[in-house]
């Protein structure tokens, strides 16, 4: 095989495809939601409450792009803002019910698919797989950086982690950086303030 740019943009945009990245209305686990509302959800349901712009931050998106995302799952009934305790101009988000029923299956549905997707890859496969995401990972947010700013980045094991001995964690590693590129495909303005990164 031919290794240059082009061949990274085509393997890049094959995988976007078989992985249902591009579907505007679907995560690639099925569920009725666009992949940037179901990065909010999870995140939202992880760290609740959590303020607007702490999400933000960890989904690496600009304050108006968050903004619209919040409001459309206010629309959906699965989230909520609360009076901030010490901060009267804030609120901090938190699940409905609804919203907690709509993250929990949403788990469900992303630990199944991850499992399936595990149990494809070679078993002699899987290191190098997770490895392969991890460096893309890395040279994405070099990418990102201001020239001033870039430092070389620790290189990441995957057998430094567990994900080997647990298919669901495997998953969960290769979904949240490629989920990044779901943001773009759905036409999400990702930010590129390194300093506001989480």
């Amino acid at each position: 095989m031919h290794l240059d740019a082009r061949t990274l943009q085509e393997q890049m945009t094959a995988f976007v495809r078989a992985f249902g990245l591009h579907e505007p209305e679907q995560t690639p686990c099925g569920q009725p939601m666009s992949a940037s509302e179901a990065h909010a959800l999870s995140e939202i349901a992880r760290h609740a409450p959590t303020s607007q712009k702490a999400l933000g931050e960890r989904l690496r998106l600009e304050k108006s792009t968050v903004s619209r995302l919040v409001a459309r799952l206010e629309e959906r009934t699965w989230v909520r803002r609360d009076p901030h305790p010490g901060d009267g101009r804030s609120a901090l988000l938190a699940l409905t019910p609804e919203g907690r029923q709509a993250a929990d299956r949403l788990e469900a549905a992303r630990t199944e698919k991850f499992r399936e997707l595990f149990a494809a890859i070679p078993d002699d496969e899987r290191v190098a797989v997770l490895h392969a995401l991890t460096t893309l990972t890395r040279a994405l947010d070099e990418a990102a950086l201001p020239e001033t700013t870039q430092s070389p980045a620790r290189s990441v094991n995957p057998m430094e982690t567990d994900a080997m001995g647990d298919s669901a964690r495997a998953g969960e590693i290769g979904l949240w950086p490629i989920g990044s590129i779901a943001n773009d495909v759905t036409e999400v303005k990702p930010m590129r303030d390194a300093g506001r990164r989480s």
